[in-house]
């Protein structure tokens, strides 16, 4: 069931991004649309840099925190709240060298704001919705995607009609922030305090409890910065501004709908891999049964969409303009190929973070990152914007590959005490 609230918070959010989008596209310029789409793609860097895996570890000890409850999650909250708001304001004093398309934005002092505080909230949204994930509370998962989809699509089209010039050309990324933010703050507020009731928000750290889920997450943290699923972990959004590098404004727009989409399509697995190490947290000795129980779900699921993408995916992209089918239909069907050999990568990582195997699960994200950017450069000159979908899916199932059944034996016995 936390799998089901999950992917229907994922759902909720993603499905509200299309229609966002969809609305972004008819009311902005390719131009602003992809100023936008680079924006997002900053921030999100930003903020998943800043999170130090923190929302896994959450997942692994909140369970059985009991009375320290309280102080993991502050303290999970004030280390990342510092390190984004830190990592933002590097980011933007040498905005000209890491994206130069985006210099415009140093013009207007609220938009500095804006950023910073995006980012904050941005860093912050996965930890609250694992704190939400640890007590089996999946539904405040939903409540919170549900919140930022409402939110956006009110936002998108209220901003269109009222910022002034300097601001317009910002106003998919101010909507997109809005948000974001907004369920973050109502969520550290109220909700997490109803679900803990002993909790109470605070600015506070105590190092030895953050060093305890630091072990556990560091490792985490190296692989989702290397991947994830497209728009998300680091290396999702670098390639968002690597696009932007080499092929433009107007190319960014189209490709980062399409890149939005195939992160819709990995919602299932990722859902249902978060979900297996929840319950593996609970119960490690039905690991592997959920482990089978995972794929086969993500499989049944996974198949026909893909089909359909590859039957009706031109179709589709003409809600966002004709434009966006010309340029993105076939970039979709290969990004939609990826997230089958994506589905076993994740679960399968799902398999090792429970038994806390990091060394694998570092392996894996590294290779997949180092293979889509090289591919990416490699491939662009002659692909142009396939490049990116034709990295990604090679990365994907080279990495599966590499995998085979390693993960799956029942062989290897968990250890509690393993960390490297």
């Amino acid at each position: 069931m936390n799998a089901y609230y999950l992917i229907l918070a994922y759902a909720a959010t993603e499905g509200a991004g299309f229609v966002f989008w969809i609305i972004a596209a008819r009311l902005y310029s390719s131009t602003e649309t992809g100023l936008g789409a680079t924006a997002i793609s900053a921030t999100m860097l930003l903020a998943t840099f800043s999170t130090m895996g923190l929302p896994h570890a959450l997942v692994r000890f909140l369970p059985e925190a009991k009375a320290s409850t309280r102080t993991l999650i502050n303290s999970s909250f004030f280390a990342t709240t510092a390190i984004s708001a830190i990592a933002g304001v590097i980011f933007l004093a040498g905005l000209s060298f890491w994206t130069p398309g985006l210099a415009s934005l140093r013009d207007n002092f609220v938009l500095l704001i804006l950023f910073v505080i995006f980012a904050i909230t941005a860093a912050l949204r996965p930890s609250v919705l694992n704190i939400f994930m640890a007590r089996r509370r999946g539904g405040y998962t939903l409540l919170v995607g549900s919140l930022d989809g409402i939110i956006k699509l009110g936002a998108i089209s209220v901003l269109a009609l009222l910022l002034g010039e300097h601001l317009r050309s910002f106003g998919v990324y101010i909507a997109w922030g809005i948000a974001i933010a907004t369920p973050v703050c109502l969520s550290i507020l109220f909700f997490i305090p109803y679900v803990y009731n002993d909790y109470r928000p605070r600015i506070s750290l105590h190092p030895s409890s953050l060093n305890k889920m630091l072990r556990f997450s560091l490792a985490n943290y190296v692989s989702e910065l290397s991947w994830f699923s497209p728009a998300s972990g680091l290396i999702g959004w670098i390639i968002v501004l690597i696009v932007v590098n080499l092929l433009g404004l107007e190319d960014t727009a189209y490709f980062y709908v399409v890149w939005l989409i195939a992160a819709f399509l990995n919602v299932i697995p990722v859902s249902i891999s978060t979900s297996l190490l929840v319950e593996g947290s609970h119960r490690e000795d039905t690991l592997y049964i959920n482990a089978r129980k995972s794929m086969l779900l993500a499989t049944a699921v996974l198949v026909p969409v893909v089909v359909l993408v590859f039957l009706l995916g031109d179709v589709f992209l003409l809600i966002f303009g004709k434009e966006y089918s010309e340029h993105g239909t076939n970039l979709l069907r290969i990004l939609s190929l990826s997230s089958l050999p994506l589905a076993f990568n994740s679960i399968s990582l799902g398999i090792w973070r429970v038994q806390r195997k990091l060394k694998p699960v570092i392996i894996i994200g590294v290779t997949i990152a180092l293979l889509s950017i090289g591919l990416i450069f490699v491939l662009s000159p002659e692909l142009g914007i396939l490049s990116p979908g034709v990295a990604w899916l090679i990365a994907q199932f080279v990495a599966a590959v590499g995998i085979g059944r390693t993960a799956w034996r029942r062989d290897s016995v968990p250890n509690s005490n393993q960390y490297s």
